[in-house]
């Protein structure tokens, strides 16, 4: 096994299963090698499977078995040395559409340049935070709010952080802590408060707060339009695995 690979992977898996803990719909499975995570809702980019290079023919067809009893559509995230999985899924029907960058960032010193502030949301800013993750990311809105509800910020597992421009949540991003290591998902910014500086400081001021409370490692999948903010931040590759899609992904629409 390749083991830094392979654990990133599964640490994606386990950080989606708490992204999605709340959704009434919810299918969450650990595979012996992977995950099966699905909203529920028919949407790709809010299903996702994932599994590791020693991730068997059986695996698959599982994950796959449940999205079609779900009925709905999904990411397949495969580490890259999965070779015959790989195969295995484009045989069955889903698109390549690429690679995922896994990356990681050790705590470091973190640069809180001018400019917006980032801030943990309270209740009252979910209902805003929504409607500027369904528009970045072109989702129903309604099913946005149906997997991330009020409720699911309110526990211990996801914490949501966001930038106000105007009383209106400008961007976003949700923070999953796993014991020492913290899981970066959903970062957003509204179509209209695009190159402002609103990502940067959801990520600035979040690594701060969590680094000051004993966090030593952060890790995120960082999709093509990410990537360079990441980057920016300090984050390094540490996996590429393929990403398949049954249906259609706004965020990863392939070639």
């Amino acid at each position: 096994m390749n083991a830094p690979a392979s654990r990133q992977v599964e640490e994606l898996g386990r950080d989606m299963g708490r992204y999605f803990g709340l959704s009434p719909k919810l299918v969450c499975r650990t595979l012996p090698h992977g995950a099966i995570v699905l909203s529920g809702f028919p949407t790709a980019d809010l299903n996702y499977v994932v599994l590791t290079s020693d991730a068997q023919a059986a695996e698959l067809q599982e994950a796959l078995e449940a999205a079609s009893v779900a009925e709905v559509n999904a990411i397949l995230i495969i580490e890259e040395t999965a070779e015959q999985i790989c195969r295995l899924a484009e045989e069955a029907g889903a698109a390549k559409v690429g690679q995922m960058p896994l990356m990681r960032r050790a705590a470091a010193p973190v640069s809180l340049a001018s400019g917006p502030v980032a801030r943990l949301a309270r209740p009252e800013d979910i209902d805003s935070a929504n409607r500027a993750m369904a528009d970045a990311f072109s989702l129903e809105l309604a099913e946005v709010e149906a997997c991330v509800p009020a409720a699911h910020y309110a526990g211990e597992s996801v914490d949501l952080w966001i930038v106000e421009e105007d009383r209106e949540v400008a961007g976003c991003g949700a923070f999953i802590r796993e014991g020492d290591r913290v899981g970066i998902y959903a970062m957003a910014t509204a179509p209209d408060h695009r190159r402002k500086g609103v990502g940067t400081a959801v990520l600035a001021h979040a690594m701060a707060h969590y680094q000051d409370a004993g966090v030593s490692c952060f890790t995120l999948g960082a999709t093509e339009q990410g990537f360079p903010l990441y980057e920016k931040a300090g984050f390094a590759v540490s996996s590429q695995p393929f990403v398949f899609v049954i249906g259609h992904s706004t965020q990863f629409p392939g070639d």
